[in-house]
């Protein structure tokens, strides 16, 4: 995955917490009496094995050094320091970066997100209204009519995929 700039720009701001949501935000959300609240999504597949950790930062994600022979690389002798070569899944760096490339994939398609699931506090949802918000590797798409937020997540999964993120 390459990064765009505004990714870029996003994580390199403070990432000490990663604003994830809560049932209380989709249960402050307003709707009229008679309409229901409709939500599709989808998941981008083995997202975090597709971030590849950055060269300077490989070496610090070595495991404990192993002898060449016990995984069976015969014509290698001595030791070997496997290192992870993606972003480990978990950690705080690794969640905004994740969740800032699936927003930015998204707006790079005319997709209207969020950049917090937090503004939808107290969001008055009109009939046809729909809001597409990413949890990560996660878009989920809330709305008032279940055709529009079906037709939104086909255009969230076809803007993933086009970026060679399958769903």
């Amino acid at each position: 995955v390459t990064l765009p700039a505004d990714v870029v720009g996003e994580c390199n701001e403070d990432i000490s917490a990663v604003e994830l949501p809560s049932p209380d935000i989709i249960s402050s959300i307003f709707l009229e009496q008679d309409q229901e609240l409709c939500i599709s999504g989808c998941d981008i597949s083995q997202f975090y094995n597709r971030l590849q950790a950055p060269s300077e930062v490989i070496r610090l994600l070595g495991m404990p050094r192993i002898k060449a022979s016990l995984l069976g690389l015969s014509s290698k002798s001595g030791h070997l320091v496997p290192c992870l070569t993606c972003i480990p899944m978990g950690a705080t760096f690794a969640v905004a970066l994740a969740q800032a490339v699936t927003s930015s994939i998204l707006r790079s398609n005319g997709m209207n997100v969020p950049r917090a699931y937090r503004s939808l506090i107290d969001t008055q949802l009109s009939q046809g209204t729909k809001v597409p918000l990413v949890y990560i590797d996660d878009v989920n798409i809330l709305g008032t009519d279940a055709d529009q937020v079906n037709r939104e997540r086909d255009v969230a999964r076809e803007s993933l995929e086009s970026a060679k993120l399958p769903t």
